[in-house]
């Protein structure tokens, strides 16, 4: 039997969290300049329509470049992957991802 505050078997392997993988997912389709954001977040090129027209390579590089040196630019980029951690965060803090756990949920926010 184990003492007091030791586990008793392996740690269980931890839950993808939701919230962190959509920022994520967020930040990504901005830095492509998916449909619509092109021009708006100041990433000059949108992936997607130009890779049909055979010139995608030039446009992630257009991107990249944009994004690296520009701190405006990499700022709202960012800002769906801040987001989602701190929704994550926040959800710890509040107790939601305690009860996902009891509940046996395989994922947590």
């Amino acid at each position: 039997m184990p003492k007091k505050g030791e586990r008793s078997g392996p740690a269980s392997k931890p839950k993808p969290r939701v919230l962190v993988y959509a920022g994520a997912a967020g930040t990504g389709a901005l830095a492509l300049g998916a449909q619509g954001t092109a021009g708006k977040t100041g990433v000059p090129f949108d992936v997607p329509a130009n890779i049909k027209a055979k010139s995608g390579f030039a446009a992630i590089s257009g991107n990249v470049a944009a994004i690296t040196t520009n701190p405006a630019v990499a700022a709202r980029v960012a800002i769906p992957a801040v987001l989602g951690a701190a929704a994550s965060w926040a959800a710890d803090k509040l107790g939601i991802n305690r009860m996902m756990a009891r509940a046996r949920m395989p994922w947590r926010w």
